[in-house]
């Protein structure tokens, strides 16, 4: 009963806090799905026990919204969180999980909505089976049987084929990554499926399973945006991070992942061996280690859209926060450029009314856009809320700040400077 299980799903989603929506994540929200080029659709709930540190977090109220959605107490809920929905997996494989690691997995919102949809498929299996088995057969209709795609694993690695046998049946073609081996999980007739290597397997597995034919993903150390060997012990290597769509790779393959996640989380899982050296038997490494590197320039030659030079002997710190990249270096003037929306409206073109003030870490270069004899500023560098923030945590110097008037004053910009830029330049500085 369709409509049934669908206002039993409303109940658990209204209960953390969502409006009623599918129960299947799509190739639009989720990044990973999204790769494959096709309408690709799974369901994203908590891995391994990862759900009962969300329900502790979620607060007693919540906690007891979402039990009497399901009709249990809360005692009974949390019991049932213990059990882990990936039963194979290992400390290398736990610690640098992609999908409880992310950035979109760490936010507020993804974790309440991944929690009402384990409690949903734990408490209510066969309604959580059914609503899936409702849109992957609108899927098919849709797109076809080859048109679309089923991840029936997206963060978990329960054995959909023993426990839902009749979803394959309907839904379009489907595939997944697993940590059972072959004995464990042969899969079906239709079912792709990519298993998994940690470090509890050895090389030796990994080709004795190439060589029977199956497709065994392994995460090397590489770095990012760094091609992978051609092949490993071997055994020919494709890239598992181009795409998502296991269909599009042969059989007696090596699925090649790089490690991802923050330092230390590589660290471990290299020192684990769940991270496994790019040539077998070569030297390990860790990308992006926090070490002092040479900055790489962009193509254009600049730091920022407008082209502004990099100063010479700047640094950047590899692996750390994308905002604070760069390692210690002087203190220099900060050039604010103006705002337009300081002019009257009738004064200036409507294209220029959503531009906000920046703060250019750089030297004006030439070829900056005009606009009416003026200087334009679309979104530069830094907006003046972070350079502010910059100031409070001592990054910049207020001091040293200073106005950036380019020629006339087109834009008025000296009604705004006392009161919201505070330059310290004289009248007859050279700010230019």
């Amino acid at each position: 009963n369709v409509k049934a299980a669908q206002a039993e799903w409303k109940a658990v989603h209204t209960a953390v806090g969502f409006a009623s929506s599918a129960l299947l994540t799509t190739d639009l929200t989720n990044p990973k799905l999204g790769k494959i080029g096709l309408p690709a659709f799974g369901i994203t709930i908590h891995s391994a026990r990862n759900a009962l540190a969300a329900w502790d977090a979620a607060g007693p109220v919540l906690r007891t919204s979402l039990a009497e959605a399901v009709g249990a107490t809360e005692a009974e809920v949390e019991r049932l969180l213990r059990l882990t929905v990936c039963p194979r997996s290992t400390k290398g494989c736990r610690s640098g999980c992609v999908t409880a690691m992310s950035a979109n997995a760490l936010v507020k919102r993804s974790q309440l909505s991944r929690l009402g949809r384990h409690i949903f498929l734990m408490f209510r299996p066969a309604s959580a089976f059914a609503l899936m088995a409702h849109q992957l057969d609108n899927a098919r209709f849709e797109h076809g049987l080859r048109g679309a795609r089923w991840r029936v694993n997206v963060s978990d690695d329960l054995r959909v084929e023993l426990l839902a046998p009749g979803l394959f049946k309907v839904a379009p073609r489907p595939y997944s990554y697993t940590k059972w081996t072959p004995a464990e999980r042969p899969g079906r007739p239709g079912f792709r499926l990519v298993y998994s290597a940690s470090e509890a397997t050895s090389d030796d597995q990994v080709v004795s399973w190439c060589e029977a034919g199956h497709r065994v993903a392994v995460v090397m150390d590489v770095r990012k945006n760094t091609s992978l060997p051609p092949t490993w012990n071997g055994i020919t290597v494709v890239d598992g991070d181009e795409t998502d769509d296991l269909w599009s790779h042969p059989g007696g393959v090596v699925v090649g992942l790089r490690a991802k996640g923050r330092v230390d989380t590589r660290r471990t899982m290299l020192a684990d061996g769940f991270t496994k050296p790019a040539v077998p038997g070569g030297p390990a490494h860790v990308s992006g280690q926090g070490r002092i590197e040479p900055a790489r320039r962009r193509p254009q030659g600049g730091s920022c859209r407008l082209n502004c030079p990099r100063p010479e002997g700047r640094s950047r710190l590899v692996g750390g926060p994308a905002f604070f990249r760069f390692g210690p270096q002087p203190k220099r003037p900060v050039r604010v450029i103006p705002d337009q929306r300081a002019t009257p409206s009738a004064n200036r073109p409507t294209s220029a009314r959503k531009t906000r003030a920046t703060a250019c870490r750089g030297t004006p270069g030439e070829g900056w856009p005009q606009l009416n004899g003026a200087m334009r500023s679309p979104k530069l560098c830094l907006p003046v809320s972070k350079l502010r923030l910059l100031e409070r945590t001592g990054a910049v110097s207020r001091e040293r700040r200073v106005l950036h008037l380019p020629g006339a004053d087109p834009m008025g910009v000296a009604a705004l400077a006392p009161a919201e830029l505070e330059p310290e330049a004289s009248a007859d500085e050279d700010c230019g």
